[in-house]
């Protein structure tokens, strides 16, 4: 499975045969538009020493709304858990995300990936936490 989605994230090229998307080999298309149209939540989700609310939104090309973010967190099932904290969306983290459990990390990797608003959405053991 994890081969299948690094594939399909072109992240490296199949030894033998192709991939298509669209009925367009993948390895056709530019990086920078599949990111924008594939998103992926790994086992092990990595997280920034930084907000709920800027791990959410990181790498986007444009600063989302409080109302997006918290669509996405309720949709991936982190809102709940975001707003327990004092500061809520303004809570660090930690380190990687030390301070969350993994399910808690994989919910907010499920938020982040949620609000680019992917065609595709690949799930690699996302909620094995």
């Amino acid at each position: 499975k994890s081969t299948v989605a690094a594939l399909l994230q072109n992240l490296y090229q199949p030894t033998g045969g192709q991939l298509l998307l669209d009925g367009q080999c993948l390895v056709q298309y530019d990086h920078h538009y599949l990111h924008t149209q594939v998103a992926a939540v790994g086992q092990e989700p990595l997280l920034f020493g930084r907000s709920f609310r800027e791990n959410i939104a990181y790498g986007l090309n444009r600063t989302p709304t409080m109302e997006e973010i918290t669509a996405v967190a309720v949709e991936s099932g982190a809102h709940d858990f975001i707003s327990g904290f004092p500061q809520g969306y303004d809570t660090e983290v930690g380190e990687t995300g030390n301070q969350l459990s993994g399910g808690q990390r994989q919910a907010v990797a499920l938020a982040r990936a949620l609000i680019r608003k992917p065609r595709l959405l690949i799930l690699d053991d996302a909620t094995s936490a």
